[in-house]
């Protein structure tokens, strides 16, 4: 039984034309070699319930084994995230550890060998984006190519998106905005600083800290002030 510490709200493929995905397909095998990619857009917050956006040029038997078994709840590549020294994962037994069925069944339906990067998107996304062909083991050569046009194939990838995708993902729809002030609360609160310890860091109140902390919380449609230090953290706002 496949189990996931994940429960991921929903799984949404992007609906592009054939023409835009041969293009992209095309622009992919040309300077880099590989055949086939996957494209994953994955909103970081909430955690547990995380909304996905995929597309690729996977055949359909693939998708739909991949989808009946819902095994984006436990696919590594949904959720890789690139270490600071290593800004790719080459698909191997241990970047499928604890998950092998995911690789057999790749393998059984032809996705032999595969790279793959991760790159943060605006406002709380994370993007995800995978090569892969049907035979033999990666060579240095490949992950050197995929290493050079990997942001440029993210950024005709996402511009597609934008332009062309029958039910587009707007990027900002969660645009955030808060004050310097607010911003200055947020970075002193992450330092573990009190209410009063913060007043009397700017020369305010404390109930205008308090205030300030309010407001925090309602933009960012949170509960408390540790979920909305947690989440502006996870999102990029400080």
């Amino acid at each position: 039984m496949l189990i996931s510490k994940y429960n991921p709200e929903s799984f949404n493929r992007i609906d592009v034309s054939e023409e835009t995905l041969q293009q992209i397909s095309n622009y992919i095998t040309l300077n880099t070699g590989f055949s086939f990619f996957s494209f994953v857009i994955r909103e970081i917050y909430p955690i547990t319930e995380s909304r996905i956006y995929t597309f690729d040029n996977y055949n359909d038997s693939w998708r739909t084994l991949y989808e009946k078994n819902k095994l984006w709840k436990i696919d590594p590549v949904i959720f890789y995230k690139p270490m600071p020294q290593l800004e790719y994962a080459v698909w191997d037994s241990l970047f499928f550890k604890g998950h092998e069925e995911i690789w057999a069944y790749g393998v059984e339906y032809g996705y032999q060998s595969g790279i793959t990067f991760g790159m943060p998107l605006p406002q709380g996304y994370h993007s995800i984006l995978s090569l892969s062909n049907m035979s033999h083991s990666i060579t240095p050569k490949e992950i050197s190519l995929a290493q050079s046009y990997f942001s440029k194939i993210c950024v005709k990838i996402i511009n597609s998106i934008i332009l062309n995708a029958e039910s587009p993902i707007t990027f900002n729809k969660n645009n955030i905005t808060l004050t310097k002030r607010e911003l200055m609360i947020l970075m002193f609160s992450v330092d573990g600083m009190t209410s009063h310890e913060i007043a009397g860091k700017i020369f305010i109140s404390k109930s205008t800290v308090d205030f300030h902390m309010l407001n925090i919380i309602k933009k960012l449609n949170c509960k408390n002030k540790f979920q909305a230090i947690s989440k502006a953290l996870i999102m990029g706002l400080i």
